[in-house]
């Protein structure tokens, strides 16, 4: 009789054990969707994502630090993200004399 209520309160012990999994696994969810309405009303994936890429594009096309923002802005603002561009704009801003950017 006893090995049978050790069994029988293993049983329920998992139980517990399988609907704390499964609410873990609910708050994960719904603190992914939470973080995923949250970046749309902010200021939005595709955006955020965008200039993440122009970033990267512009630091492969030999951007530096201080010149950057302006190559984002502009590969941004020209709707051409691409190194090529991004390689045409940093020889049209290092041709141009200091103070006429």
């Amino acid at each position: 009789m006893t090995s049978s209520r050790i069994s029988g309160n293993d049983q329920i012990a998992r139980g517990f054990e399988r609907s704390r999994s499964r609410r873990n696994h609910c708050r994960v969810g719904l603190a992914q969707n939470l973080a995923a309405c949250r970046a749309l009303v902010t200021e939005g994936i595709q955006r955020g994502h965008m200039s993440l890429h122009a970033s990267n594009i512009a630091l492969a096309a030999g951007a530096s630090p201080d010149e950057l923002p302006e190559v984002v802005a502009r590969l941004i603002k020209d709707n051409v993200v691409c190194q090529d561009h991004a390689e045409q704009l940093l020889a049209e801003m290092r041709s141009e004399p200091p103070g006429e950017q």
